[in-house]
């Protein structure tokens, strides 16, 4: 079975546009997990940091 030339384009743009989206998602995925990994951290320090200010005024 042979293609027409546009059906031949057609399916090597959208294999192309398969491919650059799997890599814009395999790059940013990580990005965003360490984006939001580092902001959580940040909040635990700041809310560790909070519960211990409040334990010592409260033993004091």
């Amino acid at each position: 079975m042979e293609l027409d030339p546009v059906t031949k384009w057609l399916i090597r743009a959208a294999s192309l546009m398969i491919i650059f989206i799997g890599l814009i998602i395999t790059l940013a995925f990580p990005i965003i997990a360490l984006t939001i990994n580092s902001k959580l951290s940040i909040a635990q320090n700041s809310f560790k940091e909070t519960i211990e200010l409040i334990v010592q005024q409260l033993l004091s």
